[in-house]
């Protein structure tokens, strides 16, 4: 019990950290993050692919890798939500001064989709597996 509300837990928070990154590039609040990240090559895809396969990780833990099925794709719900959110937040960025589209931060948003999904089935394999 404590561990699911612990998993709960994680995922809001790391949510609300999501959405304060979010707000900062969009308001240009000077964070100071975003000032060293500047000096890292491929901080911005590395972040993009990491912060988004995180989330998606997290997501899927907390609704204990519930699975929609997908025409004939067996896909879970938290990737869905996931992918939907980033691909409208990064479409938005069209509407908003200070911001940039880029398709390639959206490649590295669905492949950090891909691969958090990927070790989602494998953990829930091996979960099942040892409940058998």
């Amino acid at each position: 019990m404590f561990r699911k509300i612990f998993i709960h837990i994680i995922t809001i928070s790391f949510i609300l950290f999501l959405g304060f990154i979010i707000y900062a590039a969009n308001a240009r609040i000077d964070f100071f993050v975003f000032k060293a990240l500047k000096y890292i090559p491929l901080s911005d895809k590395l972040g993009h692919f990491g912060l988004v396969g995180l989330l998606t990780f997290l997501v899927n833990l907390s609704l204990k890798h519930k699975i929609i099925g997908f025409f004939r794709l067996n896909i879970y719900l938290g990737s869905i939500i996931v992918f939907c959110l980033f691909t409208f937040e990064e479409s938005s960025q069209v509407w908003i001064n200070n911001r940039t589209f880029d398709l390639v931060d959206l490649a590295f948003n669905y492949l950090g989709i891909a691969i958090a999904s990927g070790l989602n089935r494998l953990l829930y394999k091996r979960k099942q597996s040892k409940l058998c």
